[in-house]
Formats: C-alpha cells, sequence, structure tokens
C-alpha cells in the first residue's frame, strides 16, 4: 500500500503544481517517468498480486501444453485472441513473467498515448488512474485491460465518425475479452443530446435491469456461452461490497461534474454544422453510460467491471471539465476538492476492503 499512496502524493502534488517543461522532448520524458511506476508495479509483480493473477498463470502453462494452435483455439477456454497470444509466446519460450512485461506494456503505453494525445493535465490523469484503481485492476483482468488498450484507438473514429474502422476495434477487442462489445454503444450514444430528461430515463433504465437481477444475466450468458460460472459466486453476493457503492456514488458525482461544466460547450459545438464529434461530448456520454453501468453493478460486479470499459474516460473528461470552469479561484478549490475526495474514497476501499483487487501486500516476483 506503501508505494500506491506514494505515488498518489506525487500525482497530486504535480497536478496542483502543473509542472510543465518547454522543452518537448523534456516534457515528454518527464510524462514517460510518471506512467512508469505504476507499469513496473503491473509488469514485475508476484503471481500471489491480483486476484485472478495466479489463474492466468496457471492457463498461460496449461496453454503452453496444446500441440497446436488450432487444438488451442477449439480447446481453450478464453477468447481467441487471448490464447494465440498466450500459446505463441509459450512456443517462444516467454515466461509468465516475461508475458506480463509484453501484456503490461502494450496496456500502459496504450494509455501514455491517450494522455499525451487527450490529457489537459498529465500528472492529474495519472492520479485519476490510480486513485480511482483502474492500475490496480490492470494487476487483475489482464484480458480485459488488453481489451480496453486497444479500445484506446477507437477514440478517434467515434468522433470523426469512420464506423468500420470503430467496428474493426471493437471486434478486435472481443477477441481479448468478449465484454468489450459494449463498447459498440458508445458510437449511436454520442449523437444523443444529453439533457436532465435523458439522464432521469437512463437511471430508470439502469434500475429497472438491476432489479431484473439474476434471470437477466443468466438469459445474457446463455447467449454469449461465457461467464455461466459466475452466477452462482462472488460476483452476485454485494450485500458487503462497500466499494460497489462507494463506486457509483464517486462515478455519478463525477459525471454530474462533467455534465453541468461542459453541457453549455457541448451544445455550442453541436450547432455548428460538422459530422465530428467533440471530445466534450464524446466525455459526458461516457460518464452517463459508466452512470449506467455503475447502478446495474449493484446487483452483480460483472456489470460493474463492464462500467470500466467507459470510466476510464475519466482520467481526461476529469482534468478537461476543470478548464471550462472560468472563474480561476473556483477552478484550483474544485481542483483541490476532487484530489480529496478520490484519495479519501481510496483509503476507505484499501482499509475497509484491502482484498478487493488482492493487490496488499504488494510483492515484486523476485520478492516471493
Amino acid at each position: 500500500m506503501v508505494y500506491f499512496c506514494t505515488l498518489l502524493a506525487i500525482y497530486g502534488i504535480g497536478t496542483i503544481s502543473r509542472f510543465k517543461i518547454k522543452n518537448e522532448k523534456q516534457q515528454e520524458l518527464v510524462e514517460i517517468l510518471l506512467l512508469f511506476p505504476l507499469f513496473a508495479l503491473c509488469a514485475f509483480r508476484a503471481i500471489s498480486v491480483g486476484n485472478d493473477t495466479y489463474t492466468y498463470y496457471y492457463g498461460f502453462s496449461r496453454i503452453g501444453n496444446y500441440s497446436s494452435l488450432f487444438s488451442v483455439i477449439r480447446g481453450s477456454r478464453y477468447e481467441v485472441g487471448y490464447a494465440i497470444l498466450t500459446y505463441c509466446l509459450n512456443k517462444l519460450n516467454f515466461s509468465f513473467i516475461s508475458f506480463q512485461v509484453i501484456t503490461s506494456l502494450f496496456i500502459y503505453f496504450s494509455f501514455f498515448r491517450f494522455f499525451k494525445k487527450y490529457s489537459t493535465n498529465y500528472s492529474f490523469s495519472c492520479f485519476i488512474f490510480l486513485s480511482l484503481r483502474y492500475a490496480m485492476s490492470t494487476m487483475n483482468v489482464i484480458r480485459m485491460w488488453i481489451a480496453i488498450a486497444i479500445l484506446l484507438y477507437a477514440i478517434p473514429f467515434v468522433q470523426q465518425r469512420k464506423l468500420r474502422k470503430f467496428l474493426l476495434c471493437v471486434i478486435i477487442s472481443s477477441c481479448f475479452h468478449s465484454t468489450a462489445l459494449v463498447f459498440a454503444i458508445l458510437y449511436p450514444a454520442v449523437k444523443l443530446q444529453i439533457n436532465r430528461k435523458t439522464i432521469l430515463y437512463t437511471i430508470t433504465i439502469s434500475t429497472i435491469i438491476l432489479l431484473a437481477g439474476k434471470p437477466l444475466f443468466q438469459r445474457i450468458t446463455s447467449i454469449i456461452g461465457r461467464y455461466s460460472g459466475y452466477l452462482n459466486s462472488i460476483y452476485f453476493n454485494f450485500d458487503s461490497n462497500i466499494a460497489i457503492y462507494l463506486t457509483l456514488a464517486i462515478n455519478f458525482s463525477l459525471f454530474i461534474l462533467i455534465y453541468l461544466s461542459m453541457n453549455k460547450t457541448v451544445k455550442n459545438k453541436m450547432e455548428i454544422p460538422t459530422n465530428n464529434i467533440s471530445i466534450e461530448k464524446l466525455c459526458v456520454t461516457c460518464g452517463l453510460l459508466v452512470t449506467a453501468f455503475s447502478i446495474i453493478g449493484l446487483g452483480n460486479t460483472i456489470m460493474d467491471r463492464i462500467s470500466v470499459y467507459y470510466g476510464f474516460i475519466f482520467t481526461i473528461s476529469i482534468p478537461l471539465s476543470l478548464l471550462h470552469i472560468k472563474n480561476h479561484h473556483n477552478r484550483v478549490l474544485l481542483n483541490i476538492g476532487i484530489i480529496i475526495a478520490l484519495i479519501t474514497q481510496f483509503l476507505v476501499v484499501m482499509i475497509l476492503r484491502p482484498g478487493w483487487n488482492g493487490v496488499t501486500p504488494y510483492l515484486f516476483y523476485w520478492q516471493q
């Protein structure tokens, strides 16, 4: 926990100071160094770190025993893209630690590019990525984060309304985690006019789906043929999952902040005749979808995980929303308030639910 708290402090200080170097290459080096510790913690972790890491370790070893790539595709329970990647690395005599390094490098390189392109405050984006426990999640659900990393490359295609390229990214990402298909909702959703009525309708529909609960999830799993084993597992035991309720509260609060600060800009840009989607409209839409899946996620943590497919946009939308607050004094106070609130919820989850992602106590692979 010391590693994570230290990084939070560094990112928090960097956020408030808005330290920036004029030399572009030096600035890029600083940005790499800021994200590198999260990459290192993910890449060089012991197999005891992360609730699912040992399962992936066992699966990596098992896939290496298959006689051919065809048999892997037919016999593995994993999605085809992940199965092929694992099999090829096995045949090239890569160890599981090497596998972790390669997948972590792809995930964090993709986020480095994403932050560099869209973030208005790089340190703040890193801070949000860690405080919302996304960094910890990368040490847990590897396939899902590979899928999310691929989806980062689909964002420009949503803005430019290039449907084929967008769908190609979604399909490739679903080859690593089937649930990535839910990201396809974003393409038509960004065309919706988001107002109070839209928000109310979304919350109502999400609540109805939540009340439908387990029977609805049974129907979905029977259609896609995956995740049926979760139905009687802890993923539907949410009575004591404080973190889920806290996540919903945080996600909804952040969405309201983004909506209130950006909505005027979104309306003004919509009046300009263009096919392109503004980054503000994308951020507001993703915030609404995060809220919807977080509400549904109160019934099972599978849906709460799915909210992350849209939640990662918070890493750029929150810094951007602050820029839309004209009063400098109010902007600084809100910035500090967000930092304090996110640190508080981070510590609450780490203290009350230390095993949420299974990353504490943290050990490097050479310490095990």
